[in-house]
């Protein structure tokens, strides 16, 4: 079933610039591990703060991974969960590369 087409609104814009600005406040943090992690969130996403999005850095095999992935909480601490992805650093590169034409991707989908 085709997905309902909407138009955007001065709403969806200043939530972009909102987005916009927290992007620009966001920084990584190093966790007792050595990992490091930021928390990718919207705060109106989060279902009773039990769950989190995070961007994380770490090393594994003597490989470094970044892994875009859910949190949960349990016991007052959050553990990664099965829901996300572990990308190499090659694949981030490539990732990260195209991060301009998906920009653009999105722009032209929101105005459809």
């Amino acid at each position: 079933m085709p997905q309902e087409k909407r138009k955007k609104t001065d709403a969806d814009d200043v939530e972009d610039e909102e987005q916009d600005k927290n992007s620009e406040e966001l920084k990584l943090k190093k966790d007792s591990g050595g990992n490091y992690w930021a928390e990718l969130s919207d705060p109106k996403e989060k279902r009773g703060g039990k769950t989190q999005k995070r961007i994380t850095v770490n090393k594994f095999k003597g490989n470094v991974n970044i892994h875009l992935r859910e949190y949960y909480e349990k016991d007052g601490d959050f553990l990664p969960g099965k829901a996300g992805i572990a990308l190499s650093k090659e694949q981030w590169k490539l990732a990260i590369s195209l991060a301009e034409q998906v920009k653009e991707a999105v722009q032209a989908l929101e105005k459809e």
